[in-house]
């Protein structure tokens, strides 16, 4: 069996991992089964699990649904999927489906993206609704488990675009679609209560 690397480079790399036991990391950029329990058992022979692999506070920066991407993609092929909203993703570039998934764009009776620029996708949905950079825009995010930050931004919005929430929250009809408003609201009902150290929203906010 031929390998994709170079066996002197792979060897370089083994060496370099076993001098830096407990030091290392070795992570997947697959969501294939059999690869992550390969990642992971080279992890715990590597003594990494606990030092650096936190298995208490995983890291959320990053997850996919293969599956449930290729249902959507068979659902779009049939015309099951009538609107389609495209939100910080490129899958007519990026996705191992990406020629199956530009021709089921095609089925859809509505797609939007929220894309600053045309892509391989936004090119082809039938409206782009550009979002904030994110200098310019509020947000929230939950990086590691239990441990949950805000976005401030920093400029104002240099062109005419929309923070893709506040078009979401047009889009269903709010009274007020005022993103901050909502974001705020949403961490004085759900975040603000689960911490002990401010008994003054003002202030932990």
């Amino acid at each position: 069996m031929e390998l994709p690397i170079d066996p002197q480079k792979l060897d370089a790399i083994a060496d370099e991992l076993w001098k830096h036991r407990g030091e290392s990391l070795i992570v997947s950029g697959s969501n294939d089964l059999s690869v992550q329990v390969v990642v992971n058992a080279l992890n715990t022979f590597l003594g990494n699990i606990g030092k650096t692999v936190d298995l208490a506070r995983p890291s959320l920066q990053r997850g996919g649904d293969d599956a449930g991407m290729t249902e959507l993609v068979d659902q779009m092929s049939r015309g099951e999927v009538h609107t389609l909203i495209l939100y910080g993703v490129n899958p007519g570039y990026d996705s191992p489906c990406a020629e199956r998934f530009l021709k089921g764009l095609e089925q859809v009776t509505l797609s939007v993206s929220f894309a600053d620029r045309r892509d391989e996708t936004s090119s082809r949905v039938h409206a782009i609704c550009p979002d904030h950079h994110f200098l310019e825009a509020w947000g929230d995010a939950e990086p590691v488990q239990s441990h949950f930050s805000l976005a401030q931004p920093v400029i104002a919005p240099l062109f005419e675009t929309r923070a893709a929430q506040e078009s979401l929250l047009r889009w269903l009809g709010q009274e007020q679609p005022n993103y901050y408003t909502y974001l705020q609201g949403f961490w004085r009902n759900s975040i603000f209560p689960g911490q002990t150290e401010f008994t003054d929203f003002r202030l932990f906010w």
